[in-house]
């Protein structure tokens, strides 16, 4: 149960910035979180058992069931056989749909919990991006949450100082790694807005928008002779001309953090881009993130490099989604040399959940094998 003075901050902070807005493939909800914070490396993934060998969960009752298309397999069929470390990284972005968003399409999120942290570990990634996570003022952590049952993550989200910021944290754009596969080298955070070093600042949009984070790693890859990956989670404002004015910083910025660590065996790490970014591929936003600003490199969009696209769902609901309204990606850049990546799979899952068959989050969870180059 939220607390009196957590409802008054947010109510009060809405109304301060003259509320939350749409994106442009769900219904009205609020599309973010807030928090004044600075850098903390916060193992809170250490949650409870189990690496998430993703076919033990695929006996449980789905309402819809589970039907793919494109590529074989569905949920449990991504999980590893034999005993060979696999070079493959497995990642996923899901925008879980805040705590606090109270829909008549959507289950409470006590009862959406279970249904989450299911998608989550029927997945077996290596990589997790989550955004609109909310810190809790009650006995509750939902970063710790969403890996329940998964043993050996490790999570980094923006926590505010000791006595600091009027909220205590700001995990609305959470990475999760895997710490048997990635070491941490270093990690960090900044804000897409004029000053982006400011804690909790915005101010892309002139009628006011919820301050917005990218979270971001450097890791070791201890599978593939630790090379050093890049790996960030970002949630893009839903006000216009937030994403546009979001895009080009976020661009540049990778391109800083891109330079590897002294005597890593790749000079320019591999990156792995993961967020709500509200922007579709026919958005100016999408079109400006997957351009070429100076020097840097353009993102590249996983789903364009697969061969197939998989949907993991209800047959109904595989035949409504398409690819050119999603709003949520995985971005990858060419190597250094110019390779690019492979990518194995690439999946959308459309699953239901509950008595009432329904949508865990407003948003589906996009999953993305790549072998990087």
């Amino acid at each position: 149960m939220r607390s009196p003075l957590f409802l008054a901050v947010w109510l009060g902070f809405l109304l301060a910035v003259g509320g939350c807005g749409t994106s442009p493939s769900e219904p009205a909800a609020f599309d973010g979180a807030a928090g004044d914070a600075t850098a903390n490396d916060a193992a809170a993934g250490d949650a409870a058992a189990g690496d998430a060998a993703a076919g033990d969960a695929a006996t449980q009752d789905d309402g819809a069931g589970d039907t793919t298309v494109g590529a074989a397999g569905g949920p449990g069929s991504w999980a590893d056989g034999g005993a060979t470390p696999r070079t493959t990284i497995r990642v996923m972005s899901f925008n879980v749909l805040c705590s606090f968003c109270v829909f008549p399409d959507y289950d409470p999120w006590t009862e959406r919990v279970p249904h989450l942290q299911r998608v989550i570990a029927d997945h077996n990634v290596d990589l997790l991006g989550l955004q609109e996570l909310t810190f809790a003022w009650d006995d509750k952590d939902e970063v710790a949450d969403m890996i329940a049952g998964l043993q050996g993550f490790a999570a980094l989200y923006y926590q505010s100082p000791k006595g600091e910021g009027a909220l205590p944290a700001y995990p609305d754009a959470t990475i999760y790694y895997r710490k048997s596969r990635f070491e941490l080298v270093k990690n960090g955070y900044f804000w897409l807005s004029p000053t982006p070093d400011t804690a909790f600042s915005s101010g892309f949009a002139a009628k006011g928008s919820l301050p917005r984070i990218v979270a971001w790693a450097a890791l070791k890859d201890l599978h593939r002779g630790g090379r050093e990956v890049l790996f960030l989670s970002t949630h893009f404002d839903n006000n216009s001309p937030s994403q546009e004015k979001s895009a080009p910083l976020l661009v540049e910025r990778i391109a800083l953090l891109r330079v590897s660590s002294a005597g890593a065996p790749n000079a320019l790490r591999e990156l792995v881009g993961v967020g709500d970014f509200n922007a579709t591929p026919s958005s100016a936003a999408y079109k400006s993130l997957t351009a070429k600003h100076g020097a840097a490199a353009p993102l590249i969009d996983s789903q364009t490099l697969a061969t197939t696209i998989e949907r993991i769902g209800a047959p109904a609901d595989q035949a409504a989604w398409q690819v050119a309204d999603g709003i949520d990606h995985i971005f990858v850049t060419a190597s250094a040399t110019g390779a690019l990546p492979t990518v194995l799979r690439w999946a959308v899952d459309l699953r239901r959940f509950g008595a009432k068959d329904r949508f865990p989050s407003d948003h589906w969870p996009v999953l993305a094998e790549v072998q990087l180059p």
